[in-house]
This record gives structure tokens, C-alpha cells and sequence, in this order.
């Protein structure tokens, strides 16, 4: 019996614990890897080669954002990104060296649905207006005309959705928009008891 009793009092105690995560006034702060960009974003994370290519790539969305009900958080990202990537012409004595970057900022907002008792694993909606400024610069070092550059800026609405692990200190979760998939790792700040 005093098993019992014990198994329910850590079951109690982990489902209101995890239900109060995302109560109103908690925060969300974390950051994504963006893994597949639309034509928005230059960006993602690669590393590798393939042929007469080696490329490289990290981009990162660090994240912030307060719930303003239970599992509704409004806030924003910033997208910084990197990629490069060089060409050796196919062995024929050439080289082209790739160079893109994005910065990128969103207002977001997201609704969570718990999907398990316990409020650790839910699914999620998503919204967000992403403004990213996207650069290309190529060079071609045995040229004696060495560089092209070209720059864009766009802004696109994104809707999305995903799924979420809440633990007891970080959640994670995988998320798919009309502007990228992503993976992402959270720190989750309960709000002040008064």
C-alpha cells in the first residue's frame, strides 16, 4: 500500500509540474537549427563533400518568448547563418568558393495542445512574420574579375506546426513552416509565485 501511495504522490507531482511549465507569465528561451530553408533563406546546417565540392554550413535561431495564457507563447527570433561551400571545376584547374549569410528577424507566436496527461509531450501551432536579409558572394579566384555579389530582403508570413518534449529543465522539439524545418532546444523559466 505505501508503494502505491508513493508511485501515485511522483505521478501527482510530475503531472503538475509539467502542466505548470507553461502557465501564463513563463518563458521560453532557446534556440533552432534551421536543417531545410525555403528560397527565403541562403542558410542551414551542413558539412560535408561530395565530388569536387566541400561546403559548410550553421544556421541558428535563438528565441525568445513569454506565455501569455496556458500554452500561448508570443515572441520573437533572430536567424543568424552562414554557408560556404568551394567548387573545384571538375579537376580542371579552377575554383569557384561560395559565400552566403542570413540575418533574420520574426515576431512569433505559438499554441500549444498537450497530447499526454502529464503535459510533457505536446503538439504545437505556429505563425510567425520572418524579415531575413540574404547575402551571395562568389568568387572565382583564378579569374582576374575575382567577385559577385548579390544581396535580397524579403519578408514572409510562415505558419507551421510540430511536436514538443517538455522535461523537467529543457524541452526540444521538431518543427515544420512554409519557411524551413527546424529543430529546436528550450530552457523553460516558470513564472514568480507572489
Amino acid at each position: 500500500m505505501k508503494k502505491l501511495l508513493l508511485v501515485f504522490l511522483m505521478f501527482s507531482f510530475s503531472n503538475s509540474y509539467a502542466q505548470l511549465q507553461l502557465e501564463k507569465g513563463a518563458k521560453l528561451a532557446g534556440a533552432q537549427l534551421n536543417l531545410l530553408v525555403n528560397d527565403m533563406y541562403y542558410t542551414m546546417f551542413e558539412f560535408g563533400s561530395k565530388g569536387y565540392e566541400k561546403y559548410f554550413g550553421i544556421s541558428i535561431a535563438p528565441m525568445y518568448g513569454v506565455a501569455i495564457k496556458r500554452n500561448w507563447i508570443l515572441g520573437a527570433q533572430a536567424t543568424l547563418g552562414i554557408e560556404g561551400s568551394t567548387f573545384n571545376g571538375w579537376g580542371m584547374g579552377y575554383t569557384i568558393n561560395y559565400l552566403y549569410t542570413d540575418f533574420g528577424l520574426a515576431p512569433f507566436t505559438r499554441l500549444y495542445l498537450d497530447i499526454t496527461r502529464n503535459g510533457k509531450l505536446k503538439i504545437f501551432g505556429t505563425g510567425a512574420l520572418e524579415f531575413n536579409i540574404a547575402s551571395r558572394k562568389i568568387s572565382f579566384p583564378d579569374s582576374p574579375t575575382s567577385t559577385t555579389h548579390y544581396s535580397k530582403t524579403t519578408i514572409n508570413p510562415s505558419v507551421g506546426g510540430g511536436i514538443a518534449y517538455f522535461g523537467r529543465r529543457i524541452s526540444f522539439d521538431a518543427s515544420m513552416s512554409t519557411q524551413a524545418l527546424r529543430i529546436g532546444f528550450y530552457k523553460v523559466i516558470s513564472p514568480r509565485k507572489k
